[in-house]
């Protein structure tokens, strides 16, 4: 669990910036599959399951969803579950929806200053199509600045005194480049809960990852990338535990990767990436 949390936060921190090849993506599919002891695909590693996104014509990502194989038409369907809105280059809101039924769920709004900094976060949950308010789903954050350091303070809806109370405090550092270098989370006690910090390559890439929570031990993940920059090992360590992820990739004309082979602790398989471009 703590290994798929770290690459979800890789992912926000670097794949959705924007895009940086020559050719913009429309859209992409990715589809992971396990080999036998024959070294032969034999099915995917999410049974039935592959993933989806789609861009616009600035490289902004529009929809992420899921890929499932539909037996009668031998297809798969594709199922939005995130929807993004833009403001320019602003990202304003998001939309997130139920796999199964396709309904809406929840939402979030971003606000901004005149100066184009995120200044107030909305959640908010629906049910039936209409806004409910529930603990841990319905909540804001505020946001203020000082030099390069964000100040978050986020307030969680309490079903019992039906009011938004402070659930926690958040300050982020970033440096001249406005990569993330550290961030400090606080709870409603006002005690240090858990500090992150990010240390980069000079293509601002994260080269190590450091989450400390209390006074447990650190949980560190190094990485390393290839001419592409693409990731090509993961270390992760938490206390006596160690897992390693390799990687090596084949690549279309465009320099997009559209081949991946994934070794974890010595599980190896393979995950492919279908390309279509503006």
């Amino acid at each position: 669990m703590r290994l798929l949390k770290l690459i979800f936060l890789i992912l926000l921190l670097q794949i959705y910036k924007g895009q940086d090849k020559k050719r913009t993506i429309k859209s992409e599919e990715i589809i992971s599959y396990e080999f036998n002891r024959n070294n032969k695909l034999f099915k995917r590693r999410d049974i039935n399951y592959g993933e989806f996104s789609t861009f616009n014509h600035k490289g902004q990502l529009q929809e992420k969803g899921v890929l499932i194989w539909d037996y009668s038409t031998q297809k798969d369907e594709r199922r939005i579950i995130e929807r993004y809105h833009y403001k320019d280059t602003l990202l304003v809101g998001m939309e997130k929806f139920r796999e199964s039924s396709g309904e809406k769920y929840q939402e979030m709004e971003n606000q901004f200053n005149e100066a184009h900094k995120l200044e107030k976060k909305i959640v908010r949950s629906f049910e039936n199509g209409k806004e409910v308010f529930k603990k841990n789903s319905s909540l804001y954050m505020n946001i203020e600045y000082d030099n390069n350091s964000q100040i978050g303070k986020m307030y969680e809806y309490d079903e019992d005194t039906k009011e938004f109370k402070l659930a926690e405090t958040s300050i982020s550092t970033f440096d001249n480049k406005q990569n993330l270098k550290e961030k400090k989370i606080i709870d409603s006690d006002n005690k240090v809960f858990e500090i992150k910090t990010f240390e980069y390559n000079k293509n601002e890439k994260v080269i190590k990852y450091t989450s400390t929570i209390s006074q447990a031990n650190p949980n560190i993940t190094y990485y390393s990338y290839n001419s592409n920059n693409d990731p090509i090992k993961l270390t992760n360590t938490f206390g006596n535990n160690k897992i390693e992820i390799t990687c090596s990739y084949k690549y279309d004309d465009n320099s997009n990767w559209i081949e991946k082979t994934q070794c974890t602790d010595g599980e190896e398989y393979l995950v492919t990436r279908k390309i279509e471009y503006y």
